[in-house]
């Protein structure tokens, strides 16, 4: 049975270090791009306190230090009555229907508290359904730094899980490497759109991690500024180009609107679709041209007849 993909989303400036250390970058995607799929998962309250407390009386070193004392303050003011003989176990089943009601009736007083627990109900869910190993603190802890860094505006790509492990657990080679950046910069510019018309410069601007040319520092680190300035060439970045192509499922053409029209292949999409819209798209661009023409060569004749009147 073919099981779903699972895919991750990302702001683009984390691959800045990608060439300088992988591990931490792939890292801090996994991290930041759980966090971002576990905001839109649903909860109820009542399950949000009962799995907090098995968190608690299980597992508590995964809880996050400031929900621990946060929940720890309320037990010792007597808010939380604990099941000091059974930990809210009966038999095989968790039932802490005494501890649940205290909890209810502190998220309604605490809100702080409440988004505390909410948080951490959606991370272990994002975890179970992604298909990973929980380790809250992780998640929490780093995704936020992360949260606060960055920048207006920026572009978040997706990429699937599978291809982060390959990527994170293998060792790879610099050329290897760069194949992924380009295939993730790729998918940025498609976004959601079935193709999307991009430069060769925009594209390896953001196999670096920058969105726009506004973006791109006046120095690179050393090791990253030999990297672009060699993909910029023609013959490297060709050869990135044909790679993408045989074995990136990406699509290329060009049609002599100062860009290329990218697109991923897919049973549904395929290079005849692609070439059908580009070529589309460049018919409504000279249609819309010819209409300006039109338009400002009316202007001037409307004024040369009042000039002549």
């Amino acid at each position: 049975m073919k099981t779903e993909e699972k895919y991750l989303q990302f702001p683009l400036f984390l691959l800045r270090n990608l060439f300088i250390d992988k591990h931490k970058t792939i890292n801090d995607i996994f991290k930041y791009g759980i966090y971002k799929y576990s905001k839109t998962v649903k909860y109820e309250l009542y399950e949000v306190a009962r799995q907090l407390m098995y968190v608690y009386y299980r597992l508590t070193s995964y809880l996050p230090n400031d929900l621990l004392e946060c929940l720890e303050k309320h037990i010792d003011d007597g808010e939380i009555v604990l099941d000091e003989d059974y930990n809210g176990f009966s038999g095989s089943e968790f039932n802490p229907e005494q501890e649940i009601e205290c909890l209810l009736k502190l998220f309604d007083a605490d809100e702080d508290f409440k988004a505390k627990s909410i948080e951490l109900y959606q991370i272990k869910i994002a975890y179970k359904n992604l298909g990973f190993t929980p380790i809250y603190n992780f998640s929490l802890k780093g995704s936020k730094v992360i949260e606060l860094l960055i920048p207006d505006k920026e572009v978040m790509p997706m990429v699937s899980k599978s291809l982060l492990l390959d990527f994170r657990d293998n060792n790879k080679t610099e050329y290897e490497l760069i194949q992924f950046a380009a295939y993730i910069s790729v998918r940025s510019i498609i976004g959601k759109n079935k193709f999307y018309g991009a430069t060769k410069m925009r594209i390896i601007r953001r196999m670096f991690g920058y969105k726009g040319e506004d973006d791109l520092p006046d120095k690179l680190p050393i090791k990253i500024n030999l990297l672009f300035d060699k993909y910029v060439q023609r013959h490297h970045w060709e050869k990135i180009r044909n790679i993408l192509e045989k074995n990136w499922n990406v699509m290329f053409y060009s049609n002599n609107l100062g860009c290329s029209w990218v697109a991923i292949q897919t049973e549904k999409f395929t290079i005849k679709n692609l070439i059908y819209y580009a070529e589309l798209e460049k018919k409504k661009n000279k249609d819309l041209e010819m209409n300006k023409i039109k338009a400002a060569a009316k202007v001037e004749a409307l004024k040369l007849i009042k000039l002549q009147h």
